[in-house]
């Protein structure tokens, strides 16, 4: 076990975890013996190294992801059956972060302990990031991929405004709410905090920043 871990960190690849598992896609692979095998199909000599890889260790089947794309699962299939690994990324990768090529950064999805978005924000910031920006209808399109199995997800924007500076368009054609209000915690003096609502009517929605607890938030590490 040591030895192959050793060569897949030599190939540079890091095993990560995935919360959500989309019934979007199927999940074709081809037989092979060994993790590690499928791990060189990734850094053969005739072509660029793959983005990542998903090795079955029950059907020991092996996947190639040829290039930046949200890594989707069959929802049938059983994720302590799954091994996925991807590309290495110092500041990122290691700390278990997914690194997006096409944006140049990384996205981790929390789904722990209930925070305020003040708090969430704080513990991205801790990490390096922030709450996440989106400001394309591609990002967009590629971080639902971290939040179909989930809703009610704290986002880096408040008052109408990215954390990283940007005023919030919309380019998703998506239904928004801001009244700058929420009605069970009208003492905060801060109520235009957005959280994703992917079943809901209005996708985004503004709500109290320092009182209102939600669970899921996703951070964003932008690199440089």
């Amino acid at each position: 076990m040591w030895q192959e871990q050793k060569k897949l960190s030599e190939n540079k690849l890091i095993k990560i975890d995935l919360i959500c598992q989309p019934a979007t896609s199927s999940e074709h692979g081809i037989s092979v013996p060994s993790k590690v095998q499928c791990a060189s199909l990734c850094f053969m000599a005739n072509r660029s190294p793959c983005y990542a890889i998903i090795w079955n260790m029950i059907k020991r089947t092996c996947r190639i992801i040829e290039y930046t794309e949200p890594i989707t699962i069959n929802a049938g299939t059983v994720m302590t059956d799954l091994n996925i690994y991807i590309i290495w990324k110092e500041g990122c990768t290691n700390i278990g972060y997914y690194f997006d090529s096409l944006t140049n950064s990384c996205l981790k999805l929390f789904s722990t302990v209930e925070k305020t978005w003040q708090d969430a924000r704080t513990h991205c910031q801790h990490n390096g990031g922030d709450l996440i920006t989106i400001t394309t209808a591609q990002k967009w399109n590629f971080v639902t991929s971290f939040l179909s199995c989930k809703s009610n997800i704290w986002i880096g924007l408040k008052a109408e405004q990215w954390v990283n500076g940007e005023p919030f368009i919309n380019v998703f054609g998506l239904q928004t709410q801001f009244n700058y209000y929420d009605s069970l915690y009208t003492s905060d003096n801060e109520q235009d905090c957005t959280v994703v609502y992917l079943q809901s009517a209005h996708v985004f929605q503004d709500e109290s920043c320092n009182i209102r607890v939600r669970s899921n938030y996703l951070c964003e590490i932008t690199m440089s």
